[in-house]
């Protein structure tokens, strides 16, 4: 059974007789742990969401989500690297989710991120804007993994930005090519009737129309450390054809599928 759920009978306290470890004690740790906080930085708090490691810790995993999403989005992902040793972290960048900082541009989110994370490199995977987010802390990465993200070309779908940040969420989320969960989209809405602005900044200084203002793509080459580089084929959100432009030390790897959510 610890087997199955990759799970090291040498770090397991038993709870049964002689300090055996039974079913019930393989069956507590599989189950995903899960814990949330905000951590104090220079530019506000930063909310997290973890799933502790289970079993012999392999190292710590940040998951840095896309615009207009939150760190729910990494659920699934964060609990299965978390059944497989590695700690994973999950982070509402500023004006998403429940962090209140008040950065609202890429660079500023760069620095709140950074100024939160623990002390050791660690791997970090970005999705979308999270990707270019992740691109710039290549000085605290073990590795990146980079989920169809910003910053790799020049088009993006404006008609998409433009929906969502217009309260047409049911358009703009039909672009995505996945299902939704209804509860994330009515706490979308919720935020952005209230926090609208944010978003809207954030959203300017990485895109204008259907056009991308920035790019990762020399932060890339000059990282020694292992990259990598996902997109779906069919993306309808950023172009896969992006990931050809990446430079030679990113292995770039194809899903099909018409998606913006590879994970």
């Amino acid at each position: 059974v610890a087997r199955r759920s990759g799970l090291d009978l040498s770090t397991i306290a038993g709870t049964g007789r002689n300090k055996r470890v039974t079913r019930a004690d393989i069956a507590a740790l599989s189950r995903p742990a899960r814990a949330s906080y905000h951590v104090e930085t220079s530019a506000g708090r930063l909310f997290f969401r973890e799933w502790p490691a289970q079993g012999k810790p392999k190292g710590t995993v940040l998951h840095i989500h896309g615009l207009f999403a939150d760190s729910q989005s990494f659920t699934t992902l964060g609990r299965k690297l978390a059944a497989r040793g590695l700690r994973s972290m999950a982070v509402d960048l500023p004006g998403h989710g429940e962090t209140p900082s008040n950065a609202d541009s890429l660079l500023a989110i760069v620095d709140a991120v950074r100024a939160a994370l623990p002390p050791q490199r660690i791997h970090i995977i970005g999705h979308s804007l999270g990707g270019a987010v992740a691109a710039h802390l290549g000085d605290r990465a073990q590795s990146l993994l980079l989920l169809s993200p910003a910053g790799c070309g020049e088009d993006i779908n404006g008609g998409f930005v433009a929906a969502m940040l217009g309260g047409q969420l049911d358009h703009g989320l039909s672009l995505l090519g996945e299902t939704i969960p209804p509860e994330a989209i009515a706490n979308f809405a919720d935020h952005l009737a209230v926090h609208g602005s944010q978003p809207r900044a954030i959203a300017s200084s990485i895109a204008l129309g259907d056009g991308q203002t920035v790019s990762i793509l020399s932060n890339l080459s000059a990282f020694a450390f292992p990259l990598r580089a996902v997109a779906r084929r069919d993306d309808p959100i950023i172009p896969a054809r992006h990931a050809l432009n990446l430079p030679a030390n990113v292995d770039a790897r194809f899903m099909t599928g018409a998606s913006h959510l590879p994970h």
